[in-house]
């Protein structure tokens, strides 16, 4: 092995798979697979709680859907009356 020296530190020269910080193991996916789960769980409660304070389905006018089409509301306000 060739030694190489950096500011009066003489390392030595190690192959690249001998340099690696560690690998991705068991614990490694499960940390990943169970983060996941959970950023899953959050969003479904976040979701419900969305749906369950929803106020603009409760009382307010919505548009009329008819055969997968959108109609606007009418509009039944007086005319303006002119003098």
């Amino acid at each position: 092995m060739q030694q190489r020296t950096h500011g009066g530190f003489t390392a030595p020269e190690l192959p690249a798979n001998k340099a690696r910080q560690g690998r991705w193991g068991v614990h490694g996916f499960t940390i990943l697979a169970v983060s996941l789960v959970l950023v899953g769980l959050v969003w479904m409660a976040v979701e419900f709680y969305g749906q369950a304070i929803d106020t603009e389905s409760a009382g307010a006018p919505a548009t009329a859907v008819q055969s997968g089409a959108l109609t606007a509301p009418s509009n039944e306000t007086a005319p303006a009356t002119t003098q």
